[in-house]
């Protein structure tokens, strides 16, 4: 019982983080509320559990061409309507725009349904911890919005990342 509290307390401890680091990347973007993007981006950066970062270098890309895959979305979305945009800032720059956070966490309706299928997929295994590659899973499901271009921009295939993410999710499950 104890290891089973340890563990939900522990995946609570990096749920949060997470949420934390989708939220920083979100307003120093000049976004209010975190996309599945930036979920997607802080299972890439997590400094405990690179496993999402090797389910993306196994499709021949990387956390920052991932970013910058989203980061074309919106500087084309803003030329189609005669704006030009600043590029992105990676999360180890510095931010230009100083939004803080509204207190309580909200988010997008793509950052829910992510977390939906994360869950989902925990439920199903009878897991309590997740992985950062779970994240990685949870995002190619969907065949639109800005995570879905992001992988298509990059030549990423989703069922062979989906494929790669739950080869790395087992192995993660049988640490």
């Amino acid at each position: 019982m104890f290891k089973s509290l340890t563990q939900k307390f522990r995946a609570m401890g990096s749920l949060a983080n997470l949420f934390k680091e989708a939220e920083r990347i979100a307003l120093a973007e000049g976004q209010v509320e975190p996309g599945a993007e930036h979920m997607v981006m802080a299972a890439l950066t997590m400094p405990d559990d690179d496993s999402a970062r090797r389910v993306l270098s196994l499709q021949g890309a990387s956390p920052e061409a991932f970013w910058d895959a989203v980061g074309q979305q919106y500087s084309d979305a803003l030329r189609s309507v005669g704006v030009e945009a600043p590029a992105l800032v990676h999360q180890d720059n510095t931010a230009t725009i100083a939004l803080k956070p509204r207190g309580l966490y909200k988010s997008s309706e793509s950052t829910k349904d992510l977390l939906d299928a994360v869950t989902a997929s925990n439920k199903l295994a009878g897991k309590t911890a997740f992985s950062a590659a779970e994240f990685i899973l949870g995002a190619t499901n969907p065949k639109f919005g800005v995570v879905a271009r992001a992988f298509d921009r990059l030549g990423i295939d989703r069922e062979e990342l989906a494929a790669a993410a739950r080869t790395e999710i087992a192995k993660h499950n049988s640490n």
